[in-house]
C-alpha cells in the first residue's frame, strides 16, 4: 500500500533504498476482489437471468462472424456467424462478436429508455443459441459449459448440499474460485478476498462460501478456512448468512459461532466494523457505510445511510483506501461490498463511475498486491472499475499499466471450463508485477548512483523541511532568455548564417534585445545592425 515516493530513498548521503521490499522473488500478500455475476456465479437472480441465460451470453462474447448488409428493401445489418468454435481471441481479421454486434445496432440513447434498449439486447444475447437464432450451431457449446457445472451425482440433494444452498443439481460458486482459495491457503500464502457486487446476492455466496470455510462444502469436505487450524478466519459475517454448520464431529457449534461473531465485531482489530458494507456516490464524493448493504434505487432517491452511525461511515476515497489498508494489515480476512450501481447507470457505464477501486500502482510498501477481477472489465476500458492511484485519487491509473497486474477481464468461457484458470491468473498477475518492480528497483539503484540525482534528492528533500513558500511558476529553459541577453552566438537554427562581432555585456545589443524579432534571420540582421551603430563599423 502507498507511501510517500519521496521518502523511500535514504537522502542524508548514500542514496539507499529503505522500506521497501527489495527482493523481486519475494512473495506478496494478496488482497483479491472478486465481482460476483458472471465471474464466480453463474447465475443472476437480480436480473431474473438463469444459468442458460447467462451461458448463452459467455458463448455471445466469444462467437466471432461478419456484418453483412440486409437484404434489399430491409436495410438491416445481419450477422452470421463465422467461427466453428467460440473463442476469447477473433479467429481472422475484420470479425466481431455476436455481443459486440448486438450493442452496436441496439445503442443507448436519449430517445428511448435504457431499460427498453436493454431489455432489447438481453432478448437477443440470452437466446443466441437457440434453435432458429444467429448462434444455433453453437447450441452444442452450452450444454458443454452447463455439463461442467453438474454437481456430481453423488453429493446432489445430500444434507450437505442442502445447507450450503446448494438446492439443485449445479455449483452456485464456481469450482475454480474455491480452487483458487484453496490453493493459497494449502501454498500458505497469505491472501484477503473482498466480494464486490452490484446486485443483492451476497446472502447466497456467504452461505456457500461459509460451509466451504468451515469444511462442509459437498466438493471440499474437511478444508478449512475458518480458524479453527490456527490460521485466519475468513468467513463472511452478514446477518441471515449462517457461519457455522452442524456436523459431527464439528468443532464448531452454532452457540461458539455466534460468540465468535460478536468477539470479532468488538476486537481492537476493527473497532466494532461488521466485515461487510455499501458504497454510495454522488459527483462530490463517495461514502463506504459499514454495517449495511442497502443501496438507491434510483438517482432520485436521498441518501441511503441515515440509519447508520456516525462512526460507520467512511468519507472520501483517501479515507477508504485507509480503512481497507488498516483491514488486511491486521492479517487476511473477507469483506463483502456492495457498490453503487445507480451512479454507474446515471453516467452511461463510464469506468470512472464504477466500483471504487484504489491502490499503490507503484509500489508494495507492506507487501500487499490488489487484484481486480470482474467480467465487465474491457481491454481498452476499465468500464466497470474506477481504478486509481492513492498518489492522485482522482485519475484513473492508465489501463495498459493496470491490465494483466491489477484487472483482469474474468473470462467465464475459460472459468467454467479450467478450474485452474484463477490459479493462473493470478500467478500471471503477481510475475507481471514482479518483472515491472525488479525493472524499477534496477533503475533507481542505478540512477542513485549518480552524484548529480543524489543532489538533487537532497534538494527535495531540505526544500520540504523548510517552511513551505509560495511555488514559482514553472518557465521551461529559464536561462535560455539570459543566454540571448548576454550573447551574440547562432542557435542550432542559424548555423547557416555568418558570425557577428561579439558585442559588449552593456552595449545597444543587450537593451535591444527584449524587442527583437523571432525569426533566426530577422534577429540576425537586427543584432548585425545595432552592432555596426554602436561600434562605428562599416563593412
Amino acid at each position: 500500500f502507498a507511501s510517500n515516493p519521496i521518502k523511500e530513498h535514504e537522502l542524508e548521503g548514500k542514496g539507499k533504498v529503505r522500506n521497501e521490499n527489495t527482493d523481486p522473488e519475494q512473495e506478496n500478500e494478496l488482497v483479491l476482489h472478486f465481482d460476483v455475476n458472471k465471474t464466480i456465479i453463474m447465475i443472476d437472480k437480480a436480473a431474473g437471468k438463469s444459468t442458460s441465460d447467462l451461458l448463452n451470453i459467455v458463448i455471445a462474447n466469444a462467437a466471432w462472424g461478419h456484418i453483412h448488409k440486409g437484404e434489399e428493401g430491409e436495410g438491416k445489418a445481419v450477422w452470421k456467424l463465422f467461427s466453428k468454435n467460440p473463442s476469447i481471441l477473433s479467429p481472422g481479421e475484420g470479425l466481431i462478436t455476436y455481443s459486440s454486434f448486438v450493442e452496436k445496432t441496439h445503442p443507448f440513447s436519449r430517445n428511448i429508455k435504457r431499460k427498453i434498449t436493454k431489455k432489447s439486447r438481453d432478448a437477443l444475447t440470452t437466446t443466441f443459441t437457440n434453435p432458429g437464432q444467429p448462434g444455433s450451431r453453437l447450441r452444442g457449446f452450452v450444454e458443454s459449459l452447463r455439463h461442467k457445472l453438474q454437481l456430481p451425482s453423488a453429493v446432489v440433494g445430500t444434507k450437505l448440499s442442502r445447507q450450503a444452498g446448494l438446492d439443485g443439481a449445479e455449483v452456485y460458486l464456481l469450482p475454480s474460485f474455491l480452487r483458487a482459495l484453496r490453493t493459497l491457503k494449502e501454498s500458505k500464502r497469505k491472501f484477503s478476498v473482498i466480494f464486490r457486487t452490484f446486485g443483492s446476492d451476497l446472502l447466497d455466496v456467504a452461505r456457500e462460501f461459509n460451509a466451504f470455510c468451515c469444511g462442509v462444502h459437498p466438493l471440499h469436505v474437511g478444508f478449512r478456512m475458518d480458524g479453527s487450524d490456527g490460521q485466519p478466519d475468513m468467513r463472511l459475517f452478514i446477518p441471515g448468512a449462517p457461519t457455522s454448520f452442524p456436523t459431527k464431529g464439528s468443532s464448531f457449534r452454532t452457540e461458539e459461532a455466534a460468540k465468535c461473531s460478536v468477539e470479532l465485531e468488538n476486537s481492537v482489530e476493527f473497532k466494532g466494523q461488521p466485515r461487510f458494507g455499501s458504497i454510495d456516490r454522488s459527483e462530490q464524493t463517495v461514502t463506504l457505510a459499514l454495517g449495511t448493504l442497502k443501496q438507491r434505487k434510483s438517482a432520485s432517491d436521498g441518501y441511503p445511510f441515515s440509519h447508520v452511525a456516525k462512526e460507520r461511515i467512511i468519507t472520501g476515497k483517501r479515507n477508504i483506501y485507509n480503512f481497507f489498508k488498516k483491514a488486511v494489515s491486521r492479517g487476511p480476512l473477507s469483506l463483502a461490498i456492495r457498490d453503487c450501481f445507480v451512479h454507474w447507470r446515471e453516467h452511461s457505464q463510464a469506468g470512472n463511475a464504477g466500483k471504487l477501486f484504489v491502490l499503490d500502482s507503484i509500489n508494495l510498501q507492506e507487501g500487499k498486491q490488489q487484484i481486480f477481477f470482474d467480467d465487465n472489465i474491457q481491454y481498452h476500458n476499465a468500464k466497470i472499475v474506477d481504478i486509481c492511484d492513492i498518489r492522485s485519487p482522482d485519475v484513473s491509473v492508465p489501463l495498459p499499466r493496470a491490465i494483466g497486474r491489477f484487472l483482469v477481464r474474468a473470462e467465464p468461457l475459460e472459468s467454467i471450463t479450467n478450474e485452474s484458470y484463477y490459479v493462473n491468473k493470478i500467478k500471471q498477475c503477481e510475475e507481471s508485477f514482479r518483472r515491472s518492480f525488479k525493472i524499477r528497483t534496477q533503475l533507481r539503484k542505478s540512477l542513485l548512483k549518480c552524484p548529480k540525482i543524489q543532489q538533487t534528492l537532497r534538494s527535495i528533500h531540505n526544500d520540504q523541511a523548510r517552511t513551505p513558500s509560495p511555488q514559482k511558476p514553472y518557465i521551461p529553459w529559464p536561462k535560455l532568455p539570459e543566454i540571448c541577453r548576454s550573447s551574440t552566438s547562432t542557435t542550432f537554427e542559424e548555423v547557416s548564417e555568418p558570425s557577428t562581432p561579439q558585442t559588449r555585456v552593456g552595449s545597444p545589443v543587450l537593451r535591444t534585445q527584449r524587442s527583437l524579432p523571432t525569426t533566426a534571420k530577422e534577429k540576425w540582421k537586427m543584432e548585425v545592425k545595432i552592432a555596426n551603430k554602436a561600434s562605428h563599423f562599416k563593412p
